[in-house]
């Protein structure tokens, strides 16, 4: 689920940012157009060098498996706090892109 339709206050775990190559879905008959190319190499190379978890410029990086207590949506990015594992204590605030993906967690405060 995209981070922005989650409520308010509630805990999530950072899911894999999982987005098809876009020549999977062509048969070998189909003929390629420029659009698809372009957008193949766009994916490569997203693929090579950028970070698969969105956050905003100066917010600390968020990893898969990560739990965030998410607290609103603010924009294009969210307003949340990394949390530590273990202790379910507040770390970090961070700012997720609001379409990650997320899965909700059943955390009580």
């Amino acid at each position: 689920m995209e981070l922005f339709k989650c409520p308010n206050g509630c805990y999530v775990k950072v899911i894999d940012q999982f987005e098809p190559e876009p020549y999977s879905g062509l048969k070998n008959s189909d003929q390629i157009d420029l659009e698809v190319m372009i957008a193949q190499c766009e994916w490569e190379n997203r693929e090579r060098v950028e970070h698969r978890i969105q956050v905003a410029p100066g917010s600390p990086e968020v990893q898969v498996g990560d739990i965030i207590h998410f607290q609103n949506p603010d924009g294009i990015y969210s307003f949340g706090y990394k949390v530590d594992p273990d202790t379910l204590e507040r770390q970090k605030i961070v700012h997720l892109a609001s379409w990650t993906e997320v899965e909700i967690l059943n955390i009580e405060d």
